[in-house]
């Protein structure tokens, strides 16, 4: 009966995302910058197995055979081109693969708190706390968002409840699952790497802590070095399946990480951007962004009367407070949760660049810090009070959530509200795949003078295979970076791209940064060189903006050109006596 209740609850958040995702976003183009880059590398992996083979196809999108390695993660391209062969092609398949992950999370999460406190009503409780969080409503990183960050929270999470499941890594078979986990987590998002490291070393100060504390036990030595050993077994097996998978796409990961993000000037001039430039507000970024946002006010909420209530309970007599000991280890569970929610802290929060999107991977430990004080306290059976008062909770708890999830899938979002500007620029994509594939321009350059994510080559790409199956490969001649270019790389740009998008804001805004600068600067002479050697083919205004595409004249239109000059000029000379 009580898997059947979770079946339950999983059909009918499906059938929320399903109609939300219907009604609000697959119609639109992908907003967010990497979206839409890796919703086009998911398309054209999947063109390849059509056309390819399946196992070629999903070589390519690996690296091999002619593809590029990526610089974020190894699979979610990967991933979503095997749900398109099962599921067709389109907007809807690749977010379910979000949906996919979230009720993994919420299986395993059950399944864990289920094991350790032996109750339904607790794994129900825990189940909908999660389902409070507020990172799956996020527009960006959310669950409608088709990028590694929501599937890294969902990856993050498993990898702590098979740690805790496994004891923590008392149990050789879930300790290697952890580590399995953890593996699979990097490869989906590299950068993750940096958060592991530090985990599974502070696990070994933390054994070690552990082990001197309870240096009374016999056993102290016996379990400690279970503890270690199988430690030890995880890191080596992590490093064994990572190791290979990092090794190939190291080129793309130094050239992204290393040298443009770590070492370039973009980081600096972002920080100033999202007004995160000085000390105070870099080290408020992150706990702000995720107590607001990502975990939200009624998770937070939720979870201090889990932590209130577990504290209250421990110190009233008649409760038994006998902990469980060989399944719940409460030394080494609450350091290594500890450690999964300060380490990402502290790398996100060192980072110069923040992004509030990745701030999701917190909520996961903050989950299990709210759980692993109610999990220290045991009711017993006998208790007829207690046990329905947990149960209902569980079926308060679960109303909320559910309550939750049902406001979310009747919100509007953005895109309806702005139907009409959205409609224009669709229109806008539209032409240029139209004209591009007229021409037969597989590649297209396009030189944009703005930032602005519905501008983004990308999401051309995107919403052409979705409209029409043709996989069209536009990019970005000039907005690559948000650092300053010379009037000569501008003018450079304009001179071999195929399409120019020129845009002028009807509302006043601050310049907020130097890219921005040096196309004010250099405006007067790429619009007059546009509007002498490219034609005006049309003009929409939406999003704040007004903005011009401009086609390089084809050859049959340079012909025409030619003609009706050669016309004018023999019509204007004096007819002969």
């Amino acid at each position: 009966m009580p898997w059947l209740l979770f079946a339950a609850l999983l059909a009918a958040q499906f059938f929320l995302f399903k109609s939300f995702a219907v009604r609000e976003i697959i119609w639109s183009y992908p907003q967010n910058f990497d979206q839409a880059v890796f919703l086009d590398r998911s398309y054209e992996t999947y063109d390849r197995m059509i056309h390819e083979g399946s196992f070629s196809g999903l070589l390519h999108g690996a690296g091999y055979r002619g593809g590029a390695p990526v610089p974020n993660g190894a699979l979610i391209h990967l991933h979503a081109a095997l749900l398109f062969r099962m599921l067709g092609p389109g907007r809807l398949t690749a977010l379910t693969l979000n949906f996919l992950y979230i009720a993994l999370f919420q299986f395993t999460l059950v399944q864990t708190v289920r094991h350790l406190s032996g109750s339904w009503a607790r794994a129900s409780i825990s189940l909908a706390l999660l389902l409070t969080a507020g990172t799956t409503f996020q527009d960006t990183g959310g669950m409608m968002d088709f990028r590694i960050d929501f599937i890294t929270f969902c990856l993050f999470g498993i990898f702590i409840c098979l740690v805790l499941r496994a004891g923590v890594f008392a149990s050789r078979g879930w300790s290697l699952a952890a580590a399995l986990a953890a593996s699979y987590t990097i490869a989906f998002r590299f950068i993750t790497l940096a958060y592991f490291l530090p985990i599974f070393m502070l696990m070994f100060v933390i054994v070690v802590w552990d082990a001197m504390r309870r240096h009374a036990d016999g056993n102290w030595k016996a379990d400690a070095v279970r503890r270690w050993r199988n430690l030890l077994a995880s890191g080596v097996l992590a490093a064994i399946v990572t190791g290979p998978v990092l090794m190939h796409h190291w080129s793309a990961i130094d050239n992204y990480y290393l040298r443009l993000h770590a070492a370039g000037q973009q980081r600096y001039i972002r920080a100033r951007m999202f007004h995160v430039a000085d000390l105070r507000r870099a080290l408020a970024f992150y706990p702000h962004s995720v107590a607001t946002h990502h975990a939200g006010y009624v998770f937070m909420s939720f979870a201090a009367v889990l932590v209130i209530l577990g504290a209250t309970m421990r110190r009233n007599s008649s409760v038994s407070t006998k902990p469980l000991t060989s399944r719940y280890p409460p030394g080494p569970a609450f350091g290594f949760v500890l450690a999964c929610l300060l380490v990402p802290l502290a790398a996100l929060t060192w980072d110069v660049d923040k992004n509030a999107a990745v701030g999701s991977v917190l909520v996961g430990p903050l989950l299990w810090l709210a759980i692993l004080p109610a999990l220290r306290v045991q009711i017993p059976p006998g208790d007829k009070v207690r046990v329905r008062s947990a149960i209902g909770m569980a079926g308060a708890s679960l109303a909320v959530a559910m309550t939750m999830q049902c406001l979310f899938s009747r919100r509007h979002s953005d895109f309806t509200r702005h139907r009409p500007q959205v409609t224009s620029v669709l229109d806008l994509y539209e032409r240029i795949g139209t004209l591009s594939r007229a021409r037969h321009l597989d590649n297209p350059t396009i030189a944009n003078d703005s930032f602005a994510d519905y501008l983004f080559p990308s999401a051309i790409n995107v919403m052409t295979y979705e409209g029409h199956g043709y996989l069209l490969h536009a990019h970005e001649a000039l907005a690559t970076d948000v650092v300053a270019k010379s009037p000569a790389q501008i003018a450079a740009s304009f001179e071999r791209c195929d399409f120019a998008l020129i845009t002028r804001r009807f509302t006043p805004k601050r310049i907020e940064n130097p890219f921005e600068e040096s196309i004010e600067t250099a405006r007067p002479q790429f619009e007059g060189y546009c509007n002498h050697n490219m034609v005006r083919v049309e003009q929409i205004r939406a999003m704040e903006r007004d903005v011009t595409l401009f086609a390089r004249p084809w050859r049959s239109e340079k012909r025409q050109g030619r003609q009706e000059a050669k016309g004018d000029t023999q019509k204007d000379k004096p007819a002969e006596e």
